[in-house]
């Protein structure tokens, strides 16, 4: 009877431990797992890789809290896993295997950059949101217009914008194909309608055939302007003023100036660009 007994008790002891090492299986299996499955989860339903990544961190960290309250310990405290991570090759074979995952996502990096004309773009934007965000090069004058209209979408007030520019431009300097003008309404932006009347300053600037700039013209302009079927306007009226207190009080803005002065460059490059010799 004794022995009986005995024999049961061994049994049990055995179906608790084979039990507690499948159960130590299954929770470092969980552990392990949990980043990168839910990291990459996430990142497929279009989180940002850096909320994947947290996120996927937190289901790691809630397994092991969700661990030690249920078993009342954690796998990788267990003695079998104690005495793995504790032998003096473990810290030389993790380093190893660092090293050659490494090796094989550089590779495969290094790959994608010659080969996937994808990575091209992702690089371009790297490099033209970092010369964009304080440009000081002559490489941020060429890459942040072209760049920066990808994507963009005209501007609402674009219609009447485009058409002061375009009457100044035919009024100002007529006889000057190669030349630009941007204007800067003065007060508040009107709203669209039928009819408008605008006071805008206007800056214009005629090049010679060579691409040499000729003296700017600039004037305050009031014009009362019609829309017309295709959305722009025409000026019905036309009155120009250089030498008023707002008008010396714009141009000697120096901050205003230089505003509109960069406008002017960068329709100038516009202009310019398809006609430059390769």
């Amino acid at each position: 009877m004794r022995h009986v007994l005995y024999t049961r008790k061994q049994s049990k002891k055995r179906d608790h431990l084979t039990a507690d090492q499948t159960s130590d299986a299954v929770w470092a299996a969980l552990t392990i797992l949990s980043l990168p499955a839910v990291a990459m989860s996430l990142n497929a339903l279009g989180f940002q890789p850096l909320y994947s990544f947290l996120l996927g961190c937190a289901a790691t960290l809630l397994i092991l809290i969700g661990e030690a309250f249920t078993r009342g310990t954690i796998w990788i405290f267990r003695d079998k896993y104690a005495h793995v991570f504790g032998q003096e090759q473990t810290p030389f074979r993790i380093m190893l295997v660092t090293a050659g995952i490494l090796l094989i996502l550089q590779t495969f990096l290094i790959l994608q950059l010659l080969i996937n004309p994808n990575i091209d773009s992702l690089i371009l934007n790297v490099v033209a949101n970092k010369q964009c965000l304080h440009p000081q090069t002559h490489l941020a004058d060429i890459l942040c217009p072209l760049m920066q209209a990808q994507g963009s979408q005209l501007n609402q007030d674009f219609p009447l914008l485009l058409s002061l520019e375009t009457a100044a431009k035919q009024r100002l300097m007529p006889d000057n194909p190669l030349g630009a003008c941007t204007a800067v309404p003065l007060g508040h932006m009107p709203t669209a309608a039928d009819q408008l009347s605008v006071r805008f300053f206007v800056d214009c600037q005629p090049w010679t055939n060579n691409g040499q700039a000729e003296p700017e013209i600039l004037k305050i302009v009031t014009a009362d302007l019609t829309r017309n079927q295709n959305g722009f306007y025409v000026p019905q009226t036309w009155q120009e003023e250089n030498t008023s207190n707002d008008f010396n009080s714009l141009t000697n803005n120096q901050s205003f100036i230089q505003y509109v002065h960069e406008q002017l460059n960068n329709r100038h490059t516009s202009i310019l660009r398809p006609y430059l010799s390769p």
